[in-house]
């Protein structure tokens, strides 16, 4: 009885691809850019100083939970605390 087995590679769908594609390129972002995205938007604007206090780079901020906001930096309104959240995928949508 043969008891080897083939090992059927699948590739990851394409949005996947240019999603990580995107994260990577927002992952080279420093604190400095993370602020101007964050003044760019009136939504956003008001948690541009605590951001760069911070020093939140792209790394992180592809990485950002609703903890790390409500915890570390002091978003206290769960609607702002969403926002964000939208705000970054709707960037990494926007690269892709």
């Amino acid at each position: 009885m043969d008891e080897s087995t083939d090992v059927v590679e699948i590739e990851p769908p394409a949005y996947y691809v240019e999603r990580k594609k995107a994260v990577l390129l927002l992952e080279k972002w420093n604190p400095k850019d993370v602020a101007m995205w964050l003044s760019l938007d009136q939504d956003l604007k008001q948690y541009q100083e605590i951001f760069e206090l911070l020093q939140v780079d792209g790394a992180i901020l592809t990485r950002m939970t609703d903890a790390a906001l409500r915890r570390d930096l002091l978003v206290k309104p769960e609607l702002h605390r969403k926002k964000i959240l939208y705000k970054i995928e709707k960037l990494i949508a926007k690269i892709c």
